[in-house]
């Protein structure tokens, strides 16, 4: 999987009204390990399952700009966003979902009211999760090992 160097111009990418809704994730990898977490909401359709940290992009808000504040509401974690990984169509919901790689310059995870936990896994810990969607193990992998091969 190549990892697209991070675009100035996508981070003026604006939600704007009417269009579909924007979703951002920060895979963010420190020291061989991802932080994953688990929303305490039973209404998310998520629930009890462990996703990367993540929200809805604001209208006039970019990219970037939500990807941070995001993180930061739901773990207390500063993130240097280092690169776009992936984007698609939710075929649910017809929401436009884009990943970026975040690192971490901040260290100090504080959940947010919305998380009922947050943790560092290391990659052989994912590979065993059960409550993780088949194609986010498969995503978070691919990354752990690029990023591995990089180094």
């Amino acid at each position: 999987m190549a990892r697209e160097q991070y675009d100035k111009n996508e981070s003026s990418l604006k939600q704007s009204s009417g269009r579909m809704d924007l979703t951002v994730y920060g895979a963010i990898l420190h020291n061989d390990a991802v932080l994953l977490v688990r929303h305490a909401s039973g209404d998310k359709a998520d629930h009890g399952h462990w996703i990367m940290p993540a929200g809805k992009v604001g209208t006039g808000e970019n990219l970037k700009e939500a990807l941070i504040r995001e993180i930061r509401e739901e773990t207390g974690l500063g993130v240097e966003v280092d690169g776009k990984l992936a984007e698609h169509i939710d075929p649910h919901t017809g929401d436009r979902l884009v990943s970026f790689l975040c690192a971490p310059t901040t260290s100090r995870v504080e959940m947010g009211s919305e998380l009922a936990e947050a943790r560092w896994f290391k990659m052989h810990e994912i590979t065993e999760l059960e409550r993780i969607h088949p194609g986010l193990k498969r995503f978070l992998v691919g990354i752990v090992e690029e990023e591995e091969r990089e180094h």
